[in-house]
């Protein structure tokens, strides 16, 4: 998930910068200092009523959640049952950026355990990837053919340009971007979305709270960055994603597909258009809610998941028969089918 509570734009010295000060979460937060199992979804309750951003577009009755659920908590006498009914209300906000953790770390969260992810090391045997370099959060590789691979991992936080290597790799032929099982990060990881452009470009517009009503949000602020150029626009370029590609690894497919002449190919992402806040609530329990919520060059917000262009899906017998045991992926051989035809 991406983590931030803040953006700041300047323009120093002729060069654009966009600043993001994250902050993991702010004691002031606790709205009612009574550490029952009330009081802490009292204070769950109200922060979300006031600083939430997507209530209308999750069609939630959030007073409803309030007259439905006091009661339940004020009969609760363990935190494994109040994790139980976070993780309910979690369900109806329908939003993986909210998440609540007991003060034992019992975690109420919407990602579920039945999630399988790709077995990359199998992938880059069968595929023949050679000159893999494991950088901060992405890997980098070879493929026959005149093609170069790009994986970007969760938690992307620091881009270095220089560190990408992308001159020691031949991609004349084409380029894949891999974003399947990049379940967040940092915004600071959408830097990697300048390696497709020269000067100063907007990336993607934010919105953050102007009030207490539920749709009451500032304009819509730019966020841009400068690129450095590093593909020419005349590379083939294909960019995986699947369905754990989600808040950060959502967003820079999202980015990408605005920016560039690419082919998405996989499955749709999960959404996640927003940054997030963690709070503290009563009794060492704290949350996390969508603050910050981000819309695309056409006005839309990216809240929804992108759909792909290609549609290949890999099912879970799959999975579990033929590629956790073979790296078999017909994602990237789609990908690579598609690159072999420009």
């Amino acid at each position: 998930s991406i983590i931030t509570n803040f953006c700041k734009h300047y323009v120093k010295k002729n060069i654009a910068v966009a600043l993001f000060i994250s902050q993991m979460a702010c004691q002031d937060s606790i709205v009612n200092p009574d550490n029952s199992y009330e009081g802490i979804f009292q204070s769950f309750w109200e922060i979300m009523d006031e600083r939430y951003v997507f209530f209308e577009e999750k069609n939630v009755d959030w007073d409803k959640v309030h007259k439905d659920w006091l009661p339940v908590f004020k009969e609760i006498k363990t935190d494994s049952a109040a994790v139980a009914a976070f993780d309910s209300i979690i369900r109806i906000v329908n939003d993986a950026h909210v998440w609540v953790r007991s003060n034992n770390g019992e975690r109420a969260e919407m990602f579920s355990d039945d999630r399988f992810f790709l077995v990359f090391w199998k992938i880059y045997k069968r595929y023949g990837f050679s000159k893999i370099r494991e950088g901060v959060r992405y890997h980098t590789a070879q493929l026959p053919g005149s093609v170069a691979y790009i994986r970007v991992l969760p938690l992307l936080e620091v881009v270095n340009y220089n560190q990408l290597e992308l001159e020691g790799y031949d991609y004349t032929n084409g380029l894949i971007i891999d974003l399947r099982d990049c379940t967040g990060g940092f915004e600071s990881g959408y830097k990697i979305c300048g390696i497709f452009y020269s000067g100063i470009k907007t990336l993607t517009y934010s919105q953050t709270k102007s009030g207490k009503a539920h749709n009451a949000f500032t304009k819509p602020e730019p966020l841009w960055l400068r690129g450095a150029g590093l593909v020419p626009d005349d590379i083939p370029l294909v960019v995986l994603i699947n369905g754990n590609t989600y808040s950060m690894g959502h967003g820079i497919a999202t980015i990408i597909s605005d920016l560039t002449n690419c082919v998405i190919v996989g499955e749709p992402t999960s959404g996640g258009g927003g940054s997030i806040f963690e709070v503290f609530l009563p009794g060492g329990w704290s949350f996390s809610y969508t603050s910050t919520r981000y819309i695309n060059h056409l006005g839309q917000l990216t809240e929804k998941g992108l759909s792909p262009h290609v549609i290949i899906p890999v099912s879970r017998p799959f999975y579990d028969e033929v590629h956790s045991q073979t790296g078999e992926d017909p994602q990237l051989e789609k990908a690579l089918e598609i690159i072999t035809a420009f």
